[in-house]
């Protein structure tokens, strides 16, 4: 192909994506994970006030142009830049993930404890793109409960400050 652009003009913070790219992401996202990944209609984001609208948001320029198909033309810290705006573009225009929470209240003597757990359903965009990952910011624990069933006795291992939310707690 020779040289060619690979992203839009990357000093804007617009949302908007011309609907050429729309189409074509959505088809991709159609052809490479299916239609349960594909939101009915496209996902609008809505721009701040002080939102630069003179060019479309930072995306890839082709659809074609797959991270992994042109990784070899490109040093580390260009394909790793590449392939976080690839999937984020992507990701913007997948469906959400869905998770089932579980809250528990632990009685413990005088007070009322609860701790909540999320568990992921379906992984939407989550399949391509989790915020903070690429940073390896989220433990792989976070957010899950050990089994529990109604009336276990637990054994209490202790707490310091930073764990107790700042929410009263109720007093049976």
């Amino acid at each position: 192909m020779g040289t060619v652009g690979l992203i839009t003009y990357m000093r804007t913070d617009s949302p908007r994506v011309a609907s050429e790219a729309i189409h074509s992401v959505r088809d991709w996202i159609k052809d490479r994970y299916g239609a349960t990944y594909l939101p009915e209609k496209p996902n609008v984001y809505k721009s701040r006030k002080s939102a630069q609208e003179a060019h479309e948001a930072i995306r890839p320029t082709s659809m074609d142009l797959d991270p992994e198909k042109i990784k070899e033309y490109l040093d580390k810290d260009q394909w790793a830049l590449y392939k976080l705006i690839w999937d984020r573009f992507v990701a913007s225009q997948m469906t959400s993930a869905v998770y089932l929470q579980t809250t528990v209240e632990i009685k413990a003597s005088e007070g009322m404890f609860s701790a909540v757990g999320t568990v992921p359903v379906f992984q939407g965009f989550m399949t391509l793109y989790v915020e903070g990952e690429d940073n390896h910011e989220n433990g792989e624990q976070e957010g899950k409960l050990p089994p529990l069933s109604e009336g276990e006795v637990l054994e209490f291992l202790g707490c310091s400050p930073g764990s107790i939310s700042h929410s009263p707690l109720p007093v049976l």
